[in-house]
């Protein structure tokens, strides 16, 4: 009888235990999208000169700021004011004609989207994420909960264990205004600062950007051995540290030898004639 109660206590707890586990890391579920009624292969984006309010009739004092804001506007058609729709209603996300709703056929391409078909960083909120689709055109999303934030790694939300994990940049400020940021979860990406928001850049493969010469350089994202362009002798060496941490080598092959690039191969080979 002992024994089985035991067993049944230890069962319990490994289910438990998986419970817990399985809630570090929340997959984001992606909405059903509204059907699109353009035909086939035509794309319509929003033309940004249409958010003003010298385009509204006389008469009328709202007009969209975007494809989710809305301006607010006087009889001389200036903008005086402005308001994002989702932080009056998120039920409404949607500007058309002036008002918030929930459906519309506005698409304008997003700058926080440097590629396509993948989930990006919000980068002042580390509790949403944007999917950028086909078309540069973003689809915000918010995580279950603020315990948890957006790992653009395993593209899911994931358990916020201490404050300092979430890591923002805020483009509000003066001092941050005009200037790039690395992002420092993934430092691939990096952040201009301008006057309309954060836009996000991407780095090429193996290139990081490092914020003191403002340039995308190789950096150590994984284990491995990587060419050098333009120097087919040498190759850089990602070893992890003793902190944990890669770290970065720059090694030459011996003499009579070269790198050799190729993913199946990334070793020093001995010189083919005439490859110099």
């Amino acid at each position: 009888m002992g024994v089985s109660v035991g067993l049944l206590f230890f069962c319990v707890g490994v289910v438990l235990l998986q419970t817990v586990v399985s809630q570090d890391r929340i997959p984001i579920v992606s909405r059903r999208q509204r059907t699109d009624i353009n035909k086939p292969g035509e794309e319509v984006f929003a033309d940004p000169s249409s958010f003003s309010c010298g385009n509204i009739s006389d008469g009328t004092r709202f007009a969209c700021g975007s494809c989710t804001n809305v301006m607010i506007c006087n009889y001389q058609k200036q903008a005086v004011g402005s308001y994002d729709c989702s932080s009056i209603d998120p039920a409404n996300p949607y500007c058309e004609d002036g008002k918030c709703t929930n459906e519309t056929d506005c698409k304008i391409k997003s700058d926080l989207c440097p590629a396509t078909d993948k989930f990006y960083p919000v980068p002042n909120n580390c509790s949403e994420a944007v999917y950028c689709g086909t078309d540069y055109v973003a689809t915000t999303y918010t995580s279950p909960s603020p315990s948890y934030m957006f790992d653009i790694a395993t593209q899911s939300w994931v358990f916020r264990k201490t404050p300092a994990d979430c890591f923002q940049i805020n483009c509000a400020t003066a001092a941050n205004m005009n200037k790039f940021f690395a992002y420092k979860p993934n430092p691939q990406l990096y952040v201009y600062c301008g006057t309309s928001g954060p836009l996000t850049f991407q780095c090429d493969d193996n290139n990081v950007y490092n914020e003191s010469t403002k340039r995308c350089e190789f950096g150590c994202i994984k284990e491995g051995k990587f060419p050098i362009a333009g120097e087919p002798t040498k190759f850089y060496s990602c070893l992890v540290g003793p902190n944990g941490t890669l770290q970065k080598f720059e090694e030459s092959c011996p003499i009579g030898t070269e790198f050799n690039p190729d993913p199946a191969v990334l070793r020093c080979v001995i010189k083919l004639a005439g490859s110099g």
